[in-house]
């Protein structure tokens, strides 16, 4: 089964990266979901740079 799957790969995400996200959804639940982070730290991020 391993000659079949890919292996995962671990993204590098920035703080701008998840504004854009949060900016082209508008749901910070959604954000989260997609960069597997908690959505407290969403908003701290967003508040941090706005």
């Amino acid at each position: 089964m391993e000659n079949f799957m890919n292996e995962p790969v671990e993204y590098n995400w920035t703080e701008n990266d998840i504004i854009k996200e949060f900016q082209k959804y508008n749901d910070k639940k959604k954000v989260a979901k997609v960069y597997g982070i908690t959505v407290q730290q969403v908003t701290k991020i967003l508040k941090r740079n706005v």
